[in-house]
């Protein structure tokens, strides 16, 4: 028998993460409104901005019992954050972080029923498909990313009882203060 000659495998495509997802819209954040700042100011708002931008849509999302494809959800944020990228003069915000945090919980509330109609129509016919193909898959995108925020959330609760412990009975009167 003549050996056959092996042909050259490609490599399959893999899909993204929600790690990998939640690390590419933050490198997107960080290179549209922090290329020119210190790293140092990165980094003090790098866990506010993950929490608060990219995390706190999945935990919107399924406080409703949607959910929504990663590349939708990825596309969603990266055309929210360009929007404020083209109309916001982040100079003109004495905390911009924050700006960005509320113009993504504006867009995702006052869009509420289109982003669950699409959610609804996207889904549909996706799960009776992957629901025949996969009965055993593991956690979507969406409950992987409100885990990732309950632990961010839950970080920055034990941190602040920890800076500031409040008393256990407040004082009554000004001779208790002392």
């Amino acid at each position: 028998m003549q050996s056959r000659a092996k042909l050259p495998v490609e490599p399959r495509p893999s899909q993204q993460t929600p790690a990998e997802m939640v690390q590419g819209l933050m490198a997107t954040i960080r290179g549209q409104f922090f290329g020119s700042e210190p790293p140092a100011v990165w980094y003090r708002w790098e866990g506010y901005l993950k929490r608060e931008v990219v995390l706190w849509p999945a935990s919107w999302l399924r406080s409703r019992g949607m959910t929504m494809s990663p590349s939708a959800y990825e596309g969603m944020l990266l055309e929210k954050i360009q929007d404020v990228k083209r109309n916001a003069h982040q100079e003109s915000f004495k905390c911009f972080p924050a700006y960005l945090a509320h113009c993504i919980k504006d867009h995702f509330r006052h869009n509420e029923e289109r982003i669950y109609t699409e959610c609804k129509a996207a889904s549909a016919p996706l799960s009776a498909v992957l629901g025949k193909l996969r009965p055993n898959q593991g956690p979507d995108l969406i409950d992987a990313l409100v885990a990732a925020r309950d632990v961010l959330v839950s970080r920055k609760k034990a941190k602040s009882t920890i800076r500031s412990p409040r008393p256990s009975s407040s004082p009554k009167t000004q001779q208790e203060l002392f």
